[in-house]
């Protein structure tokens, strides 16, 4: 079990969460493990991936909440992007969205075959694990590929075999939860045309080297912090970390960055047009939750909502005798809170009530 060496670990760290490391070709991704508060193997498996920057440390909040009220049986995990930890090795050429998907696509097979193995070991129940994925922004994109990277080879390895008796040894994914998604066009979102020149030469070659030059500003802002409370509140803003320990961890570090910078402009030319077929098949185990408004997704993201809720893409109606479903089925929500695409600067509990909430309705009572 050495690459999920965390899944030893049945009771959190002192911080609430195992920290942990996943070695990867293109390099190690940090990876915190919230064990089930069961004591036990995880029968189920929710795997949250971040958005850009992707460091996990922004969702500890959020992934605390969320693992305090879920079933004891599930372990939570969160997968931050490879070159986006300052305290890990960064690879020699940051990675693109690609990449970061490939990365994520083997932790899931690997994590799979090593936890089956482990069932196995304990005689435990055979029914395979059950997996949820969580993904903010970004992330969403991300986990929507690898589900169709897993579905890909899954298939192959049916069609090979000539029986669907293989499918016991893989995850049953059961439902995904993306939160204020960035799937469709980003490019074209009102953030995405307004800091396009972040992103590309010459700004995406000098804000890494200006990271050096205010180093000393950094270090300041970090020492202020660590005699100040942790929150403050701010009339009109509500709670928010000021300033925040992540970004300026994250901005220390001019090669962490370059990798986010660059995963952005690989975000820009590669997240165009989403496949809406994909969508279409696999509505009912999808959970999305979506910002209003959102200068990430903008209204680029509406032929998403469309499908999800049951039509059949930009400009069409819902299909007949499906409207009832998708007022009724909650798995498209609009934000009406007022939360921003950043949830995890304020309002992380908000969310991880919110998720908590949809996990039941997905996953049911069986345990």
């Amino acid at each position: 079990m050495s690459r999920c060496s965390f899944l030893a670990h049945r009771i959190p760290g002192p911080k609430g969460y195992v920290r942990s490391v996943f070695s990867h070709a293109r390099g190690p991704a940090e990876v915190h493990y919230y064990p089930p508060r069961s004591g036990k193997l995880p029968k189920d498996v929710l795997i949250f991936v971040p958005g850009n920057p992707g460091l996990v440390d922004y969702y500890i909040p959020f992934l605390l909440k969320l693992q305090s009220n879920i079933p004891p049986h599930f372990a939570l995990l969160a997968l931050s992007h490879i070159g986006h930890s300052p305290s890990l090795a960064h690879p020699p050429i940051p990675l693109n969205l690609n990449e970061q998907i490939e990365a994520k696509v083997e932790f899931v097979r690997l994590l799979q075959a090593q936890l089956n193995e482990a069932r196995r070991a304990e005689e435990t129940e055979a029914r395979p694990v059950r997996l949820g994925f969580i993904g903010h922004s970004v992330g969403s994109e991300i986990i929507v590929q690898t589900m169709r990277h897993l579905e890909r080879s899954d298939r192959d390895v049916k069609n090979v075999s000539g029986s669907a008796a293989v499918s016991d040894t893989n995850f049953d994914i059961t439902a995904s939860f993306l939160l204020f998604p960035t799937v469709s066009h980003i490019a074209e979102t009102p953030n995405g045309r307004s800091l396009r020149p972040i992103f590309n030469p010459p700004l995406i070659q000098l804000l890494p080297l200006l990271c050096i030059i205010i180093q000393p500003l950094i270090w300041a802002l970090r020492t202020v912090l660590s005699i100040l409370p942790s929150s403050m509140s701010f009339p009109g803003l509500g709670s928010i970390y000021v300033p925040n320990a992540t970004t300026l961890s994250f901005l220390s570090s001019p090669q962490t960055v370059k990798s986010v910078l660059h995963l952005a402009r690989s975000e820009m030319s590669t997240i165009k047009a989403p496949d809406l077929n994909w969508y279409r098949q696999q509505r009912k185990r999808i959970w999305s939750y979506w910002g209003e408004p959102d200068g990430w997704v903008g209204t680029q993201g509406d032929v998403v909502k469309k499908v999800l809720r049951g039509g059949n893409g930009e400009g069409e109606r819902v299909e007949e005798g499906h409207e009832e479903h998708a007022e009724q089925s909650g798995q498209v929500i609009d934000c009406v809170d007022n939360i921003p695409h950043a949830f995890c600067l304020a309002h992380s509990d908000a969310i991880a009530d919110k998720v908590a909430g949809w996990i039941s309705n997905a996953f049911g009572d069986r345990s």
